[in-house]
């Protein structure tokens, strides 16, 4: 039976690999996004107008149609997501490159500074 445990070494490599580390700070950049008054209404909604497309019955493709049906949602859920992705990455390096003004993380874990 493989041991539960994890070594310091291979716990730094998991996370320098992208783990869970990574994936904590993607959360608070999009949250970041979010939160923005700066940024579009309709930029913030895009992700929740693919899972409505996604949720709602009614699509270009039927999903009744075995994997054509399907295909169209991968797609536009594949393509918010990229949409998103660049979106968020362009707010992060507007806010790098601006006026330095910090935007306020509102995780109670991280103590001001």
């Amino acid at each position: 039976m493989p041991s539960v445990r994890m070594s310091a070494a291979r716990a730094g490599a998991v996370l320098q690999a992208g783990g869970p580390a990574q994936r904590v700070g993607t959360l608070r950049k999009l949250w970041r996004f979010l939160r923005d008054p700066g940024v579009a209404t309709w930029k913030k909604l895009a992700g929740a107008a693919a899972v409505a497309y996604v949720v709602w019955p009614f699509d270009l493709i039927p999903d009744t149609i075995p994997v054509l049906g399907w295909l169209d949602d991968i797609g536009v859920l594949a393509v918010v997501a990229l949409f998103l992705v660049r979106e968020v990455r362009r707010h992060e390096r507007t806010l790098e490159a601006g006026a330095g003004v910090p935007v306020p993380d509102s995780d109670p874990a991280q103590p001001p500074p």
